[in-house]
């Protein structure tokens, strides 16, 4: 589109596409972890523009264990209100009852954005964080891996030039 339009603008709106988008020449995004997290997400798009491709892509994972997370939520969009809250935004109550077990499951999601927030050097969530190794954390490294061979497969492919 570019060369036929170069004044068109390309947002895309979806985290697992930020970074894929901006090496194929979209502009930038409007996503939902940026209401949580902007200076990641500003820090993606400067490690891309500054051509530090393995600094923006241990980003967008850390965006995409963000997201995935925040989802899980009992209720939309309970994860990114528990998000918001980690940074010190109060979205209000959730308006549907939740029962206890989902507000235990909330408790859990909540404390994992906490830590994947003091992963990308948020130190107020820090203290919410409480990791813990399960066979589920084990199976998210494993497709962490299986991802990062695929990124590495295509990013060969298209050998990107700046």
């Amino acid at each position: 589109m570019k060369p036929q339009r170069p004044e068109f603008t390309c947002l895309i709106g979806c985290e697992e596409m930020l970074l894929p988008s901006l090496m194929l020449g979209a502009d930038g995004g409007t996503i939902a972890t940026s209401g949580v997290v902007p200076e990641v997400i500003m820090a993606l798009y400067h490690a891309f523009l500054a051509g530090n491709f393995a600094e923006a892509k241990r980003i967008q994972f850390k965006l995409l264990e963000l997201i995935n997370t925040m989802l899980v939520g009992p209720n939309f969009p309970d994860g990114f209100r528990a998000g918001a809250s980690l940074r010190g935004f109060s979205l209000g109550s959730n308006r549907q009852l939740i029962s206890p077990k989902e507000q235990v499951d909330l408790a859990g999601i909540r404390s994992k954005i906490a830590c994947i927030l003091a992963d990308c050097g948020f130190a107020e969530a820090a203290g919410a964080c409480q990791r813990a190794e399960s066979p589920a954390n084990n199976g998210a490294k494993a497709a962490g891996v299986e991802v990062d061979a695929m990124v590495r497969e295509i990013m060969s492919r298209l050998q990107v030039k700046r």
